[in-house]
């Protein structure tokens, strides 16, 4: 699912919608005691931006592409495993299971790699996905305390830790 884009300049806003593109299901790869299905799904964010492009004109106006590709595996044993394994570098990708639980998110996004290069080759519709670096779900807890953290009123300190010789460049 890609959400819509809304653009507030003062008081005044306006919504952009997504455009989707068609869903790639390559054939299913059969071994003896399994089954993988694979489907990418994703099309253009809402919003047309200016980018730079090494091909006349040189700035191409239309929105970045985010996609998310999923396996699922099937066994005669009746166990089933769901994977991530593609995504666009740019937003942050989650997958929920049957009831309706986070079960994987991304986790690394990079907006400069995405912004710069999610068009044309460099996409599934093109000639190749990007690997999906796929991370813990956090616990309800973790949640929690993230967002206490994250949004509360002062800007947060970031530090680095580390031993003193990291820090200073010298042994100790």
């Amino acid at each position: 699912m890609i959400g819509a884009t809304t653009l507030r300049i003062g008081p005044k806003q306006t919504t952009f919608e997504a455009v989707a593109l068609s869903d790639l299901r390559p054939a299913a790869v059969v071994g003896e005691t399994e089954v993988t299905f694979t489907q990418t799904a994703g099309g253009r964010t809402g919003v047309p931006a200016p980018r730079r492009v090494l091909h006349p004109p040189f700035v191409q106006i239309a929105a970045p592409l985010a996609w998310t590709t999923l396996s699922l595996t099937i066994r005669t044993d009746g166990t089933v495993t769901e994977q991530m394994t593609g995504a666009s570098p740019f937003p942050r990708h989650r997958v929920y299971g049957t009831g309706g639980q986070l079960i994987s998110k991304s986790g690394v996004i990079d907006f400069s790699r995405w912004y710069r290069r999610a068009f044309g080759k460099h996409s599934p519709w093109g000639e190749r996905d990007s690997p999906a670096f796929t991370t813990e779900v956090e616990s309800a807890l973790e949640c929690q305390l993230s967002v206490a953290l994250m949004h509360g009123t002062a800007k947060p300190r970031i530090r680095k830790e580390g031993c003193d010789h990291h820090r200073t460049g010298r042994e100790r």
